[in-house]
């Protein structure tokens, strides 16, 4: 397990003053706050989880150094990844390779005006002949676990466009009240140690009302409270995300998102012996079978570094 005071800071002296006003984040609450995780996780053998200080500050900075929130937070992580067998049973890019070169997720390379990151998830893209539901949602939570190594973004959070464009009926139909009801801690942001703050809805037919019938009732209210639908109306959505931060497609002055969503897709695609190393992860139980302490193993990689806990 890695040493809390190991952590050198090297943020900037702008984001070291926001991370201090929004997440109540200093010198000592962090130092505190990592020796308490640490000295949490030690106690919790049945949690498997990376253990490097960059990923469990992530859970910190989620929950502003509110040390039971963010160990509960990452609680909630393991669970989700011991729950969801439907994604995290062959969680590898490889499997997903298609909707990552068709650009299904899209990161783009500009921030916005809050040095937000900038989430594009074009669901139209989605061949649903060749990959269900799951495999959709598989990629945009390998997006999410390369965005939150990212210090810069674990204090300014991320920004999403969510452009239906092309979404059909063939497309609705792998939609349900159980997908719904299984993917809602993902939406609520119950399991995820990043700070979404804003989720625009761009270029949406009649089937997005039927979609939004199904996820609005297990969806919080401050999550509603920040989506905003905008239709083809760019100048609402400009008044989210800077236009100089967004591709043609929405306004902006970037090259076109097909460019980068290829981008994108090969680089999830390059971190595949990362996603391989976090096969284990997630909440032991006596019923999943039990092993050795012995058998721990240290993982090192381009992400950090890993601790099998049990």
């Amino acid at each position: 397990m890695a040493d809390p005071n190991s952590y050198v800071c090297t943020l900037s002296p702008e984001l070291q003053r926001k991370a201090k006003k929004e997440l109540n984040e200093t010198l000592e609450t962090r130092n505190e706050g990592l020796k308490k995780m640490y000295e949490l996780l030690r106690a919790r053998p049945d949690m498997v989880c990376p253990t490097d200080v960059i990923f469990i500050l992530a859970f910190l900075r989620a929950r502003k150094f509110e040390v039971e929130r963010a160990f509960k937070l990452l609680e909630h992580w393991c669970k989700m990844r011991t729950d969801m067998e439907e994604i995290f049973s062959n969680y590898i890019p490889s499997s997903i390779k298609g909707i990552l070169q068709s650009g299904v997720v899209t990161v783009l390379p500009k921030r916005d005006q809050e040095g937000r990151k900038i989430m594009v998830i074009r669901m139209g893209k989605w061949n649903v002949k060749e990959y269900g539901i799951w495999d959709s949602m598989k990629a945009a939570l390998m997006t999410i676990d390369l965005l939150i190594r990212d210090e810069e973004t674990q204090i300014n959070g991320i920004v999403d466009i969510d452009d239906m464009e092309e979404f059909t009926l063939q497309h609705m139909s792998q939609f349900g009240p159980r997908v719904a009801m299984k993917a809602a801690p993902v939406m609520n942001q119950d399991t995820i140690p990043l700070r979404l703050k804003s989720m625009n809805i761009v270029n949406e037919s009649g089937f997005f009302d039927g979609l939004f019938a199904i996820i609005k009732p297990f969806l919080k209210e401050k999550i509603k409270k920040r989506m905003h639908v905008h239709g083809q109306d760019l100048s609402t959505l400009h008044k989210q995300i800077s236009s100089s931060s967004l591709p043609s497609e929405y306004g902006g002055s970037e090259p076109s998102i097909d460019d980068y969503g290829t981008k994108w897709g090969e680089y999830v695609l390059s971190k595949e012996s990362m996603f391989l190393a976090m096969k284990d992860f997630g909440l032991k139980r006596s019923d999943l079978g039990k092993k050795d302490v012995d058998d721990a193993v240290t993982m090192t990689g381009t992400v950090g570094s890993y601790k099998k806990l049990d």
